[in-house]
């Protein structure tokens, strides 16, 4: 429970990682999120007259492209986000990446030592 005049900030990884329903339509918990976005809170449970607002909280997911036991996330849950997309990057550009890191934090070293940051495979 969050007090009163209070913000919080909920990190959600591997948002696409609920499983779909029977019929392969949708995945419950994320459309429940995405509830939250359009109207700002839900039904209460044991009183379902009673709508609970909750106020005052962002959202940020992290989710990986799908395979395995991810799955796709729905175009209307996708749109309640600011998506970034990032490629990972090829051997030869971590090869260089590091080799530039190694060659470094190796030149403080002796010079026999320094071309020891170069042989990265």
């Amino acid at each position: 429970m969050i007090p009163d005049g209070k913000k919080s900030v909920i990190f959600i990884d591997d948002l696409n990682m609920p499983k779909k329903d029977i019929s392969g339509s949708s995945q419950p918990a994320l459309e429940l999120l995405r509830q939250w976005f359009d109207y700002d809170g839900w039904y209460d449970r044991q009183n379902r007259k009673l709508f609970k607002y909750i106020l005052d909280v962002q959202f940020i997911a992290a989710m990986g492209p799908p395979s395995g036991g991810r799955n796709d996330i729905t175009r209307r849950l996708q749109s309640k986000f600011h998506l970034l997309n990032f490629t990972f990057p090829t051997d030869n550009q971590c090869r260089r990446i590091f080799q530039s890191i190694l060659a470094y934090r190796f030149s403080e070293f002796e010079e026999d030592i320094k071309p020891l940051a170069d042989p990265i495979s």
